[in-house]
């Protein structure tokens, strides 16, 4: 690749030299141990995976509530004062005859209860037989609630209540117990993600295989990917098994570091081995052939993969440990994908020399189609530069109505509405609901350190007054529209003690809905003092909503800033910048109506599975699933320009460097879209719906980023942009003579 100042238009064109390489010295002792390299590699693989053995058991299960923000804090106060706050267990009793009020019912589930309170890691259990009260009885008598608080994090939890679910659930003599709630949520959203990447992997393998043999031309050449992306992701593993020793890691970096590793591989690898095909002409040493490679396209890859880590490492800002381990894996899998790339790449095309191009079952295919249709990209750029104000206008028109539902987002956190709804922990919770009040269930706390005075009393009385508000329990009884309807002595005790007291807020809607997210606003603007906290599922989501918005200007800020720094040394132009960052913006913007119109409107059920719909959408895959997206669209990004920058510093004609461009690097793109598409498709079979989403949102993105963005959108800007593609000020083209990317 050679480097690019300001547009050259006057200036008398530089001869294109595709043959130029270092010297002979230099790229002989490049490589001249090949097998050295790849023992090296192979042993460092082995010691890799051997370091990375047993990280799931060091992985966290949470990861996606802002847990150090004032819901959690009042949560923690509540559990270690009360041992009261939100249960990780519900257990749902059913009587198979009779009502739970029989004398052995009765008997049965005072056992059950007594059982369930010594159990390990358990702190508290609020069962109808030990706090026997109508709102853990259903109406009809046939059913009782048992909610279980269980000690550690959300991790700890989990695997408490996946062992009392193995012991308490089923039959027991006339009652029926079934597990709902946060832990057995959690146990069946990691085994089905587990299931389904499993099946992703074992369907998806030979359909990635296959795409590889088509794109590179032989089945040798497709099996390169595979090692290199072999040795990134048992390298990105050992980061995560050391990382996870200092902070917590969510389960699912295993799944994204697979996947995005071979991802990545896969775009890395073509790009080399296409070049390397370019540069291998009659007469030439294949080492030299393999150092221009390397060269060009090598120092194209180590470039993106410094962007692309530069930008993931954006997410670190975001107080979510979901995300930030996922930063880190990307990061790592990144660097160490680019890295295999241009040292193991290198000496696997040297041993494989001549053999690389055999085992082409497509080669008679192949042949008929270049002669009948010759290069389709090429004659795609110079269709839509013939017409670029056309093309764009039709473009900017499909992606602003794809992106229109995105301004109807209504955000939510995960829980057991992500399920399948014929799965039993779903269904379980489901019956809960109708069976109670949910809205009891999940209340809004209160938390009121030191002994609770006037002015709390007040404070209680206004909050029972508050729109939305059904009732108010707490230390001054039971408050309904300001007054007192209920002073029951032992519920008041129940709610204080010698640290404080709190307070329990049943409102009128859903614990995600618009109405009681604002009512957490007025709770904690209203606040008489600043020790009050304000608590709950409610709070969780509001929290969380505010850990991920409020940071996301500095994410986006950074992202942009990297891309823009970035991409200026790469070219020397401070225009493409702006375009690639445009061009991302619309691309995520469109990604992201997308899933709302399928996800949080209910639409194309029948063609991706069925999922529970209720206006909202889950908060944090989205975000990780636009990061992604950017990572991958970059990477493109930078493909095609390295290309067309080359070209148009040998001929100095636009038009013909953007269909160069296009001609040599879309297939490739188009082929490592589709490698990753297949693997996100089977993802989005998956009975998880963040993982749907998940799947469905990526595959989406990087067909509409191959298809529309890469193929329409940038040929028509860059013709309309002409030689502006390439300005800079003078004073950024002499930073750039100094510090940019150099032939």
């Amino acid at each position: 690749m050679t480097e690019v100042h300001a547009a050259p238009g006057r200036a008398r064109p530089e001869t294109h030299l595709p043959n130029r390489t270092p010297r002979g010295p230099r790229a002989s002792r490049a490589w001249r141990r090949p097998w050295l390299t790849l023992v090296l590699a192979a042993l460092l693989a082995a010691c890799a995976a051997a370091g990375s053995y047993g990280l799931k058991d060091h992985l966290s299960l949470g990861g996606y509530i802002a847990d150090d923000a004032e819901a959690g804090h009042a949560d923690s106060w509540l559990d270690a004062h009360f041992g009261a706050g939100e249960p990780q267990l519900l257990l749902l009793a059913r009587a198979e005859s009779g009502t739970v009020d029989t004398a052995e019912a009765a008997a049965e589930g005072r056992r059950i209860t007594a059982g369930l309170a010594a159990a390990k890691d358990v702190t508290a259990v609020h069962a109808y037989w030990n706090s026997p009260t109508d709102e853990l009885r259903s109406p009809d008598h046939r059913e009782a609630l048992l909610t279980v608080r269980l000690r550690g994090d959300d991790t700890q939890a989990t695997y408490a209540s996946e062992r009392l679910v193995r012991d308490f659930a089923g039959r027991h003599g006339p009652l029926t117990l079934s597990a709902a709630g946060p832990g057995p949520t959690r146990t069946e959203i990691v085994a089905q993600t587990r299931h389904d990447v499993a099946r992703a992997e074992f369907l998806g393998g030979p359909l990635t295989l296959l795409i590889l043999v088509i794109a590179l031309g032989s089945l040798v050449a497709g099996m390169l990917p595979v090692a290199v992306g072999g040795v990134a992701v048992a390298g990105a593993l050992l980061v995560l098994r050391l990382y996870a020793a200092f902070a917590p890691v969510s389960i699912l970096t295993m799944n994204l570091t697979t996947s995005l590793g071979f991802g990545l591989a896969v775009d890395y690898c073509l790009l080399i081995v296409s070049r390397y095909r370019e540069e291998c002409v009659p007469g030439r040493v294949r080492e030299e052939a393999v150092a221009a490679a390397v060269r060009t396209a090598g120092r194209t890859v180590l470039f993106s993969a410094l962007t692309v880590a530069s930008c993931a490492a954006a997410l670190l800002l975001v107080p979510l440990y979901f995300l930030s381990s996922m930063a880190v894996a990307i990061i790592a899998v990144t660097l160490l994908a680019a890295l295999c790339a241009v040292v193991l790449l290198p000496a696997l095309l040297l041993l494989a020399g001549g053999v690389l191009d055999r085992f082409d079952p497509f080669a008679p295919l192949r042949r008929r189609l270049a002669a009948r249709f010759g290069s389709p990209w090429h004659r795609v750029a110079h269709t839509v530069m013939r017409r670029p104000l056309l093309w764009l206008a039709a473009v900017g028109v499909l992606l602003a109505a794809l992106a229109a539902p995105a301004l109807g987002a209504r955000a939510t956190i995960s829980d057991e509405r992500v399920l399948a709804p014929d799965s039993p922990v779903q269904q379980a919770s489901q019956r809960v609901d109708q069976a109670f009040d949910a809205r009891a269930l999940r209340p809004v706390r209160l938390v009121l350190p030191g002994q609770p005075g006037r002015a709390a009393s007040r404070y209680l009385a206004d909050v029972s007054e508050l729109p939305g508000v059904v009732s108010v329990t707490g230390p001054t009884g039971v408050l309904v529209h300001g007054r007192v309807v209920d002073d029951d002595a032992a519920s008041i005790r129940r709610h204080t003690a010698p640290g404080g007291a709190y307070a329990e807020v049943v409102t009128a809607g859903a614990y995600d809905s618009e109405q009681v997210q604002h009512l957490v606003g007025t709770l904690r603007a209203e606040k008489p003092d600043p020790r009050v906290m304000v608590g709950g599922y409610a709070a969780s989501v509001t929290d969380t909503k505010d850990a991920i918005t409020s940071r996301l200007p500095w994410v986006l800020g950074v992202v942009g800033c990297c891309l823009a720094f970035f991409l200026f040394l790469f070219t020397g132009s401070v225009v493409v910048p702006v375009k690639a960052l445009a061009m991302s913006a619309l691309s995520l913007a469109a990604t992201l109506g997308f899933l709302v119109w399928v996800f949080q409107d209910g639409h194309l059920r029948s063609v991706l599975g069925d999922f529970t719909v209720d206006g909202r959408l889950e908060i944090s895959t989205p975000v990780l699933a636009g990061v992604i997206v950017f990572v991958l669209t970059v990477d493109y990004e930078v493909f095609l320009l390295s290309r067309v920058q080359e070209e148009y510093r040998a001929s100095g004609d636009m038009r013909a460097a953007v269909a160069h461009g296009l001609s040599r690097t879309g297939g490739l793109l188009t082929s490592a879209a589709l490698v990753l598409s297949v693997l996100m498709a089977m993802m989005a079979a998956s009975r998880v719906e963040v993982t749907k989403l998940f799947g469905v949102g990526v595959a989406f993105a990087l067909v509409l980023d191959a298809v529309v963005i890469r193929a329409l959108l940038v040929p028509a800007v860059m013709k309309l942009a002409g030689r502006a593609n390439w300005w800079a000020p003078p004073v950024l083209a002499r930073v750039h003579a100094r510090l940019g990317v150099r032939a």
